[in-house]
């Protein structure tokens, strides 16, 4: 095996007693291999990623239910899980304007985001604003095909259907939340005529700050899709009050009646946003630029556990929304204790570090 012989290489082959890599199939069976019984531990933030990912239902998808094949079909009775489809194209209609004479005139012409559209998709919109650049990139899209080398094992074991024994319905409502604020993200990158409606009330507003799309591989970007869509609600609430006066077609109107965010989606976003702020600045304190050690890991790991575990009030959370947020609390605590605490492979960090305190002379 490549691995084992650099090992011998380095001379350092038979001292490995540990090896820290993320739990992929391909990660196991590398460390079972190992002749020498070298014990794996996985890394601190992949089980971070499944303790979010999982714990939250980031990407579960809503079962369909049998009321979605009614008889009496109306133009918002639509799955949940289309609410993210990118079956349906929802840029613009084709618009021109007859008196312009140069159709590259930079004020009727818009450069989208997507670059898999080809040059038949470029909207002319004739009401679009002169003083507003018009090709602004306040949508940041993750690839669809990441080049190899930047790909990683971290969507692997991410779960996406729940157990109908043991599954949590706010874990599915969080999912259709999610991919709400996703489907809103792609809606506003595929039409010009919004693309120039959030440019406008971005300097209204001063944002500065662009929207960003999630990854499965990734829970601290579903982080700044939070955080981006609270920067951005009253913006969003704009669009969906005036959705009717903005010039956009029949079918872009029902989406984003479909998408729209309730009162208690905006609610549960603020509770995400507090309650994940906790999860980033660990993933910030054990981060290479940190220089992560044992110790440090572990000690991230009980202060997210004793956060988790702890039923005093928190600030920004109103009485009323307290046993919610106990229960999403409980929900990331019951996955802590999966992956950090009852896991065999990841105690064995505990166990180090405890044999490390005991060498020391207090």
């Amino acid at each position: 095996m490549v691995i084992q012989k650099e090992l011998k290489d380095l001379n350092i082959f038979e001292k490995t007693r540990s090896i820290t890599t993320d739990g992929a199939a391909n990660m196991l069976k590398i460390v079972a291999s190992f002749s020498d019984g070298s014990k794996q531990i996985w890394r601190v933030a992949h089980r971070l990623q499944l303790v979010v990912c999982n714990g939250l239902g980031i990407w579960i998808r809503k079962k369909p239910t049998s009321s979605s094949s009614s008889n009496t079909p109306t133009t918002l009775n639509i799955d949940s899980n289309d609410i993210d489809s990118d079956k349906e194209d929802y840029i613009d209609d084709l618009q021109t304007n007859p008196s312009s004479s140069t159709p590259d005139d930079s004020s009727n012409s818009i450069e989208l985001l997507d670059e898999s559209f080809d040059a038949s998709n470029i909207v002319l919109n004739n009401n679009l604003d002169p003083n507003i650049i018009a090709n602004e990139n306040f949508v940041v899209e993750e690839p669809d095909n990441p080049p190899i080398d930047i790909m990683n094992n971290w969507s692997i074991d991410v779960i996406e259907e729940l157990n109908s024994l043991a599954g949590e319905v706010i874990q599915e409502d969080i999912g259709v939340l999610l991919n709400k604020c996703r489907s809103m993200v792609k809606l506003l990158s595929k039409s010009s005529i919004l693309m120039n409606y959030v440019v406008t009330l971005k300097k209204q507003f001063s944002i500065c700050r662009s929207l960003q799309l999630d990854c499965k591989n990734g829970w601290s970007s579903t982080y700044h899709l939070v955080e981006f869509m609270l920067l951005y609600k009253r913006i969003i609430n704009k669009i969906n009050s005036e959705k009717h006066d903005t010039g956009l077609n029949k079918k872009q109107t029902n989406k984003i009646s479909l998408i729209e965010l309730d009162q208690l989606d905006w609610k549960m976003l603020e509770m995400l946003d507090i309650i994940l702020k906790l999860f980033v600045n660990a993933a910030n304190i054990i981060s290479g630029c940190q220089y992560p050690t044992i110790g440090v890991a572990y000690f991230s790991i009980v202060q997210i556990r004793d956060f988790l575990d702890d039923t005093k009030p928190v600030v920004g959370i109103s009485v009323n929304d307290v046993p919610l947020f106990m229960r999403l609390k409980y929900l990331l605590l019951k996955q802590i204790e999966k992956y950090f605490i009852e896991n065999d492979e990841q105690s064995l960090v505990k166990h180090l570090v405890s044999k490390i305190l005991k060498s020391w002379d207090w």
